[in-house]
């Protein structure tokens, strides 16, 4: 069996997801990604839950369903370890969900598991700058910019 087939297997139920989503069957979109995040609960695969919760929650901020989105994020959040995915994370409560502080926090969460010289920590340097422009802090914005 060919690599790319396995993948496809393996998540199966992802690649469903999307050809509902494709058509607009959201609600059937929903169930099967809820099936895939089942079962990857079952095998004990954070990865993979990591993943459907994300899957969700791209799913809900499509349909504008906000509140619900973050819940899926905030689930995706504890169990993610990796830097990219908190900046990933902060950038968006700033920028969608308008939570400064959240966001500051996550960024600087993820600047303490990156190697020094990474290329993320100029994402992540941004997303603290952007996060006190919002807070009408220009001063320290400016000082995370640098």
């Amino acid at each position: 069996m060919a690599k790319r087939e396995i993948e496809d297997k393996e998540f199966e139920e992802f690649h469903k997801a999307n050809r509902f989503i494709f058509k607009k069957e959201y609600a059937e979109a929903e169930k099967t990604l809820q099936l895939g995040l089942e079962k990857a609960k079952r095998e004990k695969a954070n990865d993979k839950i990591a993943f459907y919760l994300s899957a969700l929650w791209h799913l809900y901020l499509h349909q504008k369903r906000q509140v619900e989105a973050l819940t899926f994020f905030e689930h995706a959040d504890e169990v993610f370890t990796d830097y990219y995915s908190k900046v990933s994370y902060a950038r968006l409560l700033s920028s969608i969900y308008k939570d400064h502080d959240m966001a500051f926090n996550k960024a600087s969460e993820a600047l303490k598991l990156m190697p020094p010289n990474n290329q993320a920590l100029n994402e992540a340097y941004s997303v603290m700058g952007l996060c006190c422009l919002g807070k009408s802090d220009q001063d320290k914005a400016l000082e995370y910019f640098r």
